[in-house]
């Protein structure tokens, strides 16, 4: 009798090794879905700097103003009128 139970036991662990196993496998996936979108955000984010950065730059230029004279973004955004890109 007692290998009898032994053998269920085992059987038991087994199933539940299997079921542990897949819910690893589904959180090890979740893991990494949520990784690839943190660096596709990252990505984007870099992506709208860079674009606010140019708009700016030619912003200057249509005004014929230079970093030099350190006119804040804002003033010069108000002063152009121009949509923001990003």
């Amino acid at each position: 009798m007692a290998s009898m139970d032994l053998t269920n036991e085992v059987v038991r662990l087994r199933a539940e090794l299997e079921k542990v196993s897949t819910e690893r496998d589904m959180l090890l996936c979740e893991v990494s879905n949520l990784r690839r979108e943190l660096e596709l955000s990252e990505l984007k984010h870099l992506h709208d700097d860079r674009l606010r950065v140019t708009q700016r730059a030619m912003e200057r230029a249509t005004l014929g103003v230079s970093l030099r004279e350190q006119i804040r973004n804002e003033e010069i955004h108000r002063r152009t009128r121009v949509t923001d890109i990003a």
